[in-house]
């Protein structure tokens, strides 16, 4: 029984990108690589390289086939994460205005990690770029302190009709934090999913506008945020944090081997030894 590629296309339309909102078809992320002996060979390719996403995405595709082709066709997808180039190209839906966006990581809290968050952009705003924060320390955010902004509140202004955060400026960095909307002494007392939406709401109900770099500072460890943001966001690499103690390398360690799972695939930029 033979079939025609135009036949697997037509059925692969109608399988939604979960991030990109449109068909897998017209964002041009299928291949086809093989079609003999009732197998079908596809490799396609998706916004979040998170194994669960994957997963969807090959079911989605092997569903489609079948139902408009037949059961009796085997189906075979790689699902590959899109590439660098083509998420700063019109795929990229979240923080579209941003360059380059860089997470700062470390294994255990303590390091110094917030603190090589807030250099690091300061650093690069006085070099001339356009830069932007991101506390995502959401259980123990610092930035607030950091940029002497305690006190501060960001104001809404209206963008194409909605209503969006606007972040704070302090020595030429664009900034939010979770610590804007808690009392200075006030614990932060949230399940994962609540810490999720909040880190969500700072991403994408900001007006960021265009940056060169948006830093963001994570929490410590390997946890939901961390899942959230690699999952959401088109990170460029991480950087980690650590210091000299055995503990606190050993935990960096893991921290490193978090962000190379296949998976998840983000590349390390540097390991930043602090208070050596």
């Amino acid at each position: 029984m033979s079939i025609s590629r135009k036949s697997i296309i037509d059925a692969l339309s109608n399988v939604i990108e979960p991030d990109l909102k449109k068909d897998i078809v017209t964002l041009n992320l299928v291949k086809i690589l093989d079609v003999q002996d009732h197998v079908i060979s596809l490799e396609v390719k998706a916004s979040n390289p998170a194994m669960h996403n994957k997963m969807r995405m090959r079911e989605a595709c092997e569903f489609a086939i079948h139902r408009a082709l037949g059961n009796e066709w085997k189906v075979e997808v790689e699902v590959i994460p899109i590439s660098g180039d083509e998420r700063e190209g019109d795929l990229r839906k979240v923080l579209p205005g941003v360059k380059n966006i860089i997470a700062v990581a470390s294994g255990k809290g303590g390091v110094g990690k917030s603190t090589v968050s807030s250099n690091l952009a300061a650093g690069l705003a006085k070099r001339g770029y356009s830069v932007g924060l991101l506390d995502a320390d959401i259980y123990g955010p610092s930035a607030p302190t950091m940029f002497d902004l305690v006190h501060e509140k960001p104001q809404v202004v209206e963008i194409d009709g909605k209503n969006k955060l606007s972040p704070i400026e302090q020595y030429g960095v664009k900034i939010l934090s979770i610590g804007f909307f808690a009392e200075a002494n006030q614990a932060v007392v949230w399940r994962g999913p609540m810490a999720t939406k909040a880190l969500n709401q700072l991403v994408n109900d900001a007006h960021w506008g265009p940056l060169d770099f948006l830093i963001i500072d994570l929490p410590p460890g390997t946890g939901d945020v961390h899942l959230s943001i690699v999952q959401s966001i088109p990170l460029n690499g991480v950087i980690v944090v650590s210091t000299p103690q055995t503990v606190a390398l050993a935990d960096a360690r893991k921290g490193v081997g978090m962000f190379r799972i296949p998976s998840i695939n983000i590349p390390i930029i540097d390991l930043v030894e602090n208070m050596a």
